[in-house]
């Protein structure tokens, strides 16, 4: 915390990070990192304090909350240009692509849509966009379509901020110092970014740019003669900065200037109180950080960007190691979804970019696959073989005898009303052997025996028309699915030009990749 206030004020803080790096390299470069990308100073890290707090990655070990908020904020502009390099060039060297299901990847990407994958030709036909050879290429055009929209709007330009970001002290000007007062000596600020070539270890004070005279420090690590003021350029002998480690009397002055245990620096300009547990517990009264761009068209139910920075500052202040750890796949899907982060999208999409080629052109292939020469298709409940020329007659026939046979035995056998008939007969005989009643009984038989074959026979012509009106039918639509197949023919040469459009498009967006120099602009100085 000591080190992080003298390089927000600008000021030499090569001891306190000569103690804080002795004592854990990895998290003080972590602190430092994610302290000044949330503060919006994180321009002023070292170039070495980046690859220090983010350790090795891996597909194979899970992805620790510090290297999640080092990617987050890089991939937000925390660091500029350089720190989105940095994480793609880590996620590279992981190897997760080649590691996780190509299809998978695809899934996330452009999930699938039943209802998208109809061609327009099998509409008055349903039965046509039900077989597999005619609705797989328009299934593969839809999709390579969505997954030319979801790659439009990751490569996009990020949205412009909508509130101003909030001024920060001139690097050579202490915060708390009064108006008009002179810089401090060792001030100077780094403008280079962690982008700049240089190979300075953990102890630099602010990541100070070398001078071309040779004043600055060395390669090595020393610290530099101490740099001049305005007023010493003036005339007036300089003096040697009070912070610096070889300065006569340093050792002397650091251990006066330790903190006590309020947590109050008493060689500070202008003492303040550290806080730790205002990182745990923010409130009102605390400095405003600048603000990160708000994403058009995100609910303002979701995270803050900083949130995840925020979270891990807050289990290093508390020592709360609960945080749960996620594979690297997890994440790069996670935020490949249609629904995720667009700056956590570009990275994961830079990631992808091999798999989402393949799979585009692999749907480009099947988009133009031509039409079979004949087809199978279900009319009816029945199987008919059609050509472009026309149904094939032996399965249309097959067809037509199948539709006979089922009507035939729906019917009722005959025997059935065949058999009530021989009463009358049989009463009719009695009359004149044995009673004359037997004549009324043989009346009142015969009766209904003829009403019974009334009914029948009605039935069996209703169920004759009835045959004859679906094969009516079975022939109607066996031309219909003819003329839709000349139909889809013409589409399918449409539909293939279509995807070889969206596949240069997608193409070219995947040689463009992430907009990396879209980043958050700088606070002004």
């Amino acid at each position: 915390m000591e080190a992080l206030l003298l390089i927000l004020s600008g000021e030499d803080a090569l001891e306190p990070l000569s103690r804080a790096a002795q004592l854990d390299e990895p998290g003080t470069a972590l602190f430092l990192c994610l302290a000044l990308a949330v503060s919006g100073h994180g321009d002023r890290i070292h170039a070495s304090w980046l690859g220090t707090a983010f350790g090795d990655l891996s597909a194979e070990h899970p992805v620790t909350p510090g290297q999640r908020a080092l990617w987050t904020a890089a991939a937000r502009g925390a660091y500029g240009p350089a720190g989105k390099i940095f994480v793609l060039r880590k996620l590279d060297a992981a190897g997760v692509a080649s590691s996780v299901d190509h299809d998978l990847w695809l899934r996330v990407l452009a999930p699938e849509e039943s209802s998208s994958g109809t061609s327009p030709a099998m509409t008055a036909l349903p039965a046509l966009a039900d077989v597999p050879e005619l609705a797989a290429p328009v299934q593969a055009a839809a999709r390579l379509s969505r997954l030319l929209d979801r790659c439009t709007d990751i490569t996009s330009t990020r949205p412009p901020r909508n509130t101003p970001p909030t001024p920060r002290p001139a690097p050579s000007e202490p915060r708390n110092a009064p108006p008009g007062s002179t810089a401090s000596p060792g001030s100077h600020t780094d403008t280079s970014g962690p982008h700049a070539d240089r190979s300075g270890p953990l102890t630099d004070p602010s990541g100070a740019a070398a001078d071309p005279t040779g004043s600055s420090a060395d390669r090595s690590g020393l610290p530099a003669e101490p740099t001049r003021s305005h007023a010493d350029r003036s005339g007036s002998p300089a003096k040697p900065s009070a912070h610096r480690a070889d300065a006569p009397g340093a050792r002397t002055h650091s251990s006066e200037a330790q903190t006590d245990s309020s947590g109050t620096r008493a060689d500070h300009p202008n003492p303040r109180r550290i806080d730790l547990s205002s990182l745990a517990n923010p409130s009102a009264d605390d400095p405003p950080r600048p603000e990160l761009p708000t994403i058009a068209g995100k609910d303002d139910s979701a995270p803050p960007p900083d949130a995840e920075p925020l979270t891990v500052l807050r289990s290093m202040v508390l020592e709360d190691g609960s945080v749960p750890l996620k594979p690297l796949t997890a994440h790069l899907l996670d935020d490949i979804r249609p629904d995720a982060d667009p700056y956590l999208a570009a990275i994961a999409f830079h990631v992808a970019a091999p798999v989402v080629r393949d799979a585009a052109g692999r749907l480009a292939e099947e988009s133009a696959v031509a039409p079979p020469a004949e087809i199978t298709v279900p009319l009816l409940g029945h199987d008919v073989i059609l050509r472009p020329e026309g149904p094939d007659l032996p399965s249309l026939t097959a067809a037509e005898s199948a539709i006979r046979a089922a009507e035939a035995a729906r019917r009722s056998p005959r025997w059935l009303v065949y058999g009530p008939a021989l009463l009358p007969i049989v009463a009719l005989v009695l009359a004149f052997t044995v009673s004359e009643l037997f004549a009324v009984a043989a009346l009142v038989l015969g009766g209904i025996v003829g009403a019974l074959l009334w009914r029948v026979n009605t039935r069996d012509q209703a169920e004759a028309r009835r045959v004859e009106d679906e094969i009516t039918r079975l022939r109607e639509q066996a031309e219909a699915a003819v003329w839709a197949l000349h139909d889809y023919a013409r589409e399918s040469a449409q539909r293939a030009e279509t995807a070889a459009d969206n596949l240069a498009s997608i193409t070219r967006l995947l040689r463009r990749g992430p907009a990396v120099a879209d980043h958050r602009p700088a606070s002004p100085r």
